[in-house]
């Protein structure tokens, strides 16, 4: 899959360079429009130089955030499991011991109250990270779109 999106991007600036090159050759035919052939030549000097290694990097960006949602999502699994086995054993040490009704109590809403809150608030935090990540790079793209659009005017 990023390797697909690596060939896409790939593909997309090499589009934009032939056509930005389409351009420049057109613009030698027509001999009036000369003096605009430094501008386009800036401009492809700017997509080959400046865009492709930022979409790399958004690439590499996307590439190590998925990485670190697995990673999480993986944590939390293991966490999930570890209360379930921790919830089983509770139930068989007090089924095979006899165990105060007090400390039963205590030991389910231990269970029940607070290591699901910790699970909750580690999604949370996940939700939020995947949030900021994701306005960080949308804001970066909108501001390269802006910028791209301003030299291309």
């Amino acid at each position: 899959f990023f390797l697909f999106l690596l060939f896409l991007i790939t593909l997309v600036t090499i589009i934009i360079i032939i056509l930005v090159l389409l351009i420049l050759f057109l613009f030698r035919l027509f001999r009036f429009l000369v003096f605009l052939i430094p501008l386009y030549l800036i401009i492809i000097i700017f997509i080959i130089f400046l865009v492709f290694p930022i979409l790399l990097f958004l690439l590499f960006l996307f590439i190590i955030f998925h990485f670190l949602i697995f990673i999480i999502l993986l944590c939390l699994t293991i966490i999930f499991l570890i209360f379930i086995f921790l919830l089983i054993l509770t139930i068989l040490f007090i089924i095979f011991l006899d165990v105060p009704i007090l400390l039963f109590i205590i030991i389910i809403i231990f269970h029940f109250l607070i290591f699901p809150f910790l699970f909750l608030i580690l999604i949370l935090l996940l939700i939020i990270i995947t949030i900021i990540i994701f306005f960080i790079i949308l804001l970066f793209q909108v501001n390269l779109f802006f910028l791209v659009n301003f030299f291309l005017l």
